[in-house]
């Protein structure tokens, strides 16, 4: 499992092109996985929902809140 968060400008359809185009989105552990790998066993899913005026750091700190939940620091692909 790996758990990202979306903010900015294009927020989550930004990112979404990213993963769509690259496999990985720019993050270091699933570099390491070929993007057949990738589109064969990942799913995606959306876990919160936050408006667009709602400061990063907020989203970050949800963010973080998933990954220790579903222990994706220990079992999945995130390292930070």
């Amino acid at each position: 499992m790996y758990v990202g968060s979306a903010y900015g400008e294009n927020m989550i359809l930004g990112r979404w092109q990213s993963y769509v185009m690259t496999g990985h989105g720019g993050n270091t552990e699933l570099r390491k996985l070929t993007f057949d790998h990738i589109k064969e066993n990942f799913g995606y899913s959306i876990l919160d929902i936050f408006k667009s005026n709602i400061d990063y750091q907020t989203i970050i700190e949800k963010e973080s809140w998933w990954k220790e939940v579903l222990l994706t620091r220990r079992f999945g692909y995130n390292i930070n």
